[in-house]
């Protein structure tokens, strides 16, 4: 990604030494507390880095170490744990804030449970030591407040942080937290206790973002508080989200934490404020507006193919190696774009799917190796994109050029030995999946389909032909399903999706077995935030010649008789899964679609009505061969979103 230098270095001179004003707590296994392990430590580092604020990580025991942390060397602290701290740093930080510096707290309501370490774990002391360190006197960031079912976020008259262009997310749902006001002058007056948890009347809260009930402002979620009080003169603080981090996108998060930042370094000292407003501006440039309002004009949800040939070549290639395979149907995808004319033996009921399309006026001419099939089309093609072993996503990257430059995805070895010129040579042009990622961003997004993406791990197969055809930009986020993405593959997904038009299709799937990629959760969440529809279709083959038959005439099921029902027991057959092309057409639905018992009992079959779209005649033929017993069913609609994500990413959810 295209980072570096665009905004300013922020640092102060230290004798000699160069030394970073903002330290980022981070200590591995700390517990998160009401605060999304998401932003933590890495994603807050990666941002400030991003935007030219140089920033130190310290840990549990730097934090607590006067002589490495303290408001000569460090003028912010950014805490992104919520609630929980360090106990062994409480008298540290307090002396930090005393000081003047400044606190910068992502997540929940900053220092309220103090963390020991004991036997190796942390271990939550609130209960033992009483609820003193939520006190002005303590540690000094305030109190929290909250509300019940706010209606919506808005930005504060005034814009303090000059985030008022930002599109904020949905109030989140039942408690929302804030910080809360000081006390009025009057209420300070009264007679109180000596150790009044409350944020004294000199204190100033100033609001950014603010909670709505009602038409009315019932607290400011993202706020900031100037100290004026004897305690901790001079220091600034930013509550920098509380309970709404949650419903922050990657790409809202980092707005809010570099504008935070900045205005805390701004009101230190540390820079003036034409260096708060560039390093703003090197934030917004890096911002991918969603494209979530209605277009003038619509594409078709579903990209169809050119209509397909009544004469199609055919290669089995269940035999094949998965880089032969890659290469055959890339040759498909490429010679399909024209008119489907290439037809792939991929899984055993391909086979069947072929006899089905000779039924619906088809035919097809085989050929034995893919050699031949090369050989049969050399002409359309102008040789080979080669992958780079030692980078794997480049068979992703080779996928999008294929389409563009008309040429097939191989290997080198596979190359020279199928005697393919090279087109493009993509070995050593990239040290990671993410660098090539970034790159095609650039490069290829604009010449590709907008109205679509997939997510596809590079080994994957199906439906690859289909994905060259129409082209479609192409992806994999390689990290652990329950474990956080980086930084910079959570900025470089939302930025993908955030690209799209809204209501498109994402192609392929989340997820590779129990634990490979971006998982089905939070793969379908994400989309969902930014408008796009997930349509699973990994494993499915020859999508590139079925989506080109013509859509069959209007069908309907053969319902058995309605009845009224008893008061007994009843037992529903379902097969499920039905959202997913490549289990209907191979496993679900089509593999025991000929088993003799069916049509005996009732039994509910999921489909997606995409399918009608992208594999006409498998539903026609599933139509006109299902009994008064065989029930059609939509699982997810369209395709698979969340309903409450999905809505809030539009202007009238």
């Amino acid at each position: 990604m295209k980072v570096a230098a665009i905004g300013i270095a922020l640092m102060i001179v230290m004798g000699n030494a160069k030394a970073a004003i903002v330290a980022v707590f981070e200590e591995p296994s700390f517990p998160f507390y009401i605060a999304s392990s998401d932003y933590g430590p890495e994603f807050c580092t990666y941002c400030l880095k991003a935007s030219g604020i140089a920033c130190d990580t310290v840990t549990a025991a730097q934090l607590a170490d006067p002589a490495v942390f303290n408001a000569r060397r460090y003028r912010v602290l950014v805490h992104s744990y919520g609630n929980s701290f360090p106990l062994l740093a409480a008298d540290n930080l307090r002396a930090f804030h005393a000081a003047g510096g400044c606190i910068l707290a992502m997540g929940g309501v900053p220092f309220c449970h103090p963390q020991a370490l004991e036997n190796g774990k942390w271990v939550d002391k609130i209960d033992s030591l009483g609820w003193n360190f939520v006190s002005h006197q303590k540690i000094g960031t305030g109190l929290w407040g909250d509300a019940k079912d706010v209606d919506s976020l808005a930005h504060a008259d005034g814009d303090p942080l000059g985030l008022g262009w930002l599109p904020l997310p949905p109030a989140p749902g039942g408690i929302t937290q804030f910080l809360m006001p000081p006390l009025t002058p009057e209420e300070e007056a009264m007679p109180r206790a000596a150790d009044d948890p409350r944020l004294p009347a000199e204190d100033v809260v100033t609001p950014s973002v603010v909670a709505m009930k009602g038409g009315k402002i019932v607290g400011a979620p993202v706020a900031i508080l100037h100290h004026n009080c004897k305690d901790f003169p001079g220091a600034v603080d930013i509550w920098a989200g509380g309970s709404v981090e949650y419903t922050f996108t990657r790409q809202e998060a980092e707005q809010v934490l570099v504008a935070s930042c900045a205005y805390l370094l701004q009101a230190s000292g540390a820079i003036t404020d034409a260096e708060r407003l560039t390093t703003l501006a090197a934030a917004k440039k890096r911002y991918v507006a969603p494209v979530t309002a209605l277009p003038s004009t619509s594409g078709p949800f579903i990209l169809r193919a050119p209509a397909t040939a009544k004469r199609l070549t055919v290669l089995d290639a269940t035999g094949m190696e998965v880089d032969e395979k890659i290469c055959a149907l890339s040759l498909q995808g490429v010679i399909n774009r024209k008119q489907p004319r290439v037809y792939l033996i991929g899984e055993f009921q391909d086979e069947n799917w072929l006899t089905v399309l000779k039924g619906q006026g088809y035919a097809g001419e085989e050929v034995e190796t893919l050699a031949a099939l090369l050989d049969k089309y050399r002409t359309e093609i102008t040789g080979a994109i080669l992958t780079d072993p030692a980078v794997p996503d480049t068979v992703n990257i080779a996928t999008m050029m294929a389409g563009l430059d008309h040429a097939v995805v191989a290997t080198p070895e596979l190359a020279a030995k199928l005697k393919l010129a090279t087109v493009e040579d993509l070995r050593g042009r990239w040290k990671t999946g993410m660098e090539a990622y970034w790159w095609a961003l650039d490069e290829l997004w604009p010449k590709l389909k907008p109205q679509a993406l997939a997510s596809m791990e590079p080994t994957w197969v199906g439906p690859r032909d289909y994905l060259i055809q129409q082209p479609v930009f192409t992806f994999w986020i390689d990290c652990v399903c329950d474990k956080p993405m980086t930084p910079e593959q959570g900025m470089f997904l939302e930025r993908v999706l955030a690209k799209m038009p809204p209501r498109t299709a994402v192609y392929g799937w989340w997820q590779q077995g129990d634990n490979g990629g971006v998982g089905e959760g939070r793969g379908v969440n994400v989309s969902s935030q930014y408008g796009k529809i997930m349509v699973c279709t990994v494993g499915a083959y020859n999508l590139s010649v079925h989506a080109g038959v013509p859509l069959p005439a209007v069908m309907t099921q053969k319902h058995p008789p309605a009845g009224s029902l008893d008061r007994k027991i009843y037992i529903a057959f379902l097969i499920s899964d039905g959202d997913n092309f490549g289990m209907n057409m191979y496993a679900c639905v089509e593999a025991q679609w000929e088993q003799q018992m069916r049509g005996k009992v009732p039994i509910g079959w999921g489909v997606c009505p995409t399918q009608m779209e992208l594999t006409p005649s498998l539903m026609e033929y599933w139509y006109k061969t299902a009994t008064p017993m065989d029930e059609f069913i939509s699982m997810d609609g369209l395709g698979y979103e969340y309903p409450d994500s999905y809505g809030a990413a539009f202007a009238d959810p």
